[in-house]
């Protein structure tokens, strides 16, 4: 099965401004954080942890076909 990641609307709006805010910082800073949180949301799929289910965090994990 795969997973599929569903952000809150307010987790992605924050998402979006923290890149704007780290782009004009660095042409290396900006694709530095997306890979962070594109990691981070990987151990959050892979360990199937508590945040994989939390919606007040932000983030809801569903397992699809």
């Amino acid at each position: 099965m795969a997973a599929k990641i569903v952000f809150h609307p307010g987790a992605s709006d924050n998402y979006a401004a923290a890149f704007a805010w780290y782009y004009p910082r660095g042409t290396a800073i900006a694709p530095a954080f997306e890979r962070e949180i594109e990691r981070g949301l990987r151990l959050i799929i892979k360990n199937d942890g508590p945040l994989a289910r939390a919606p007040s965090h932000g983030i809801v994990v569903e397992n699809v076909r």
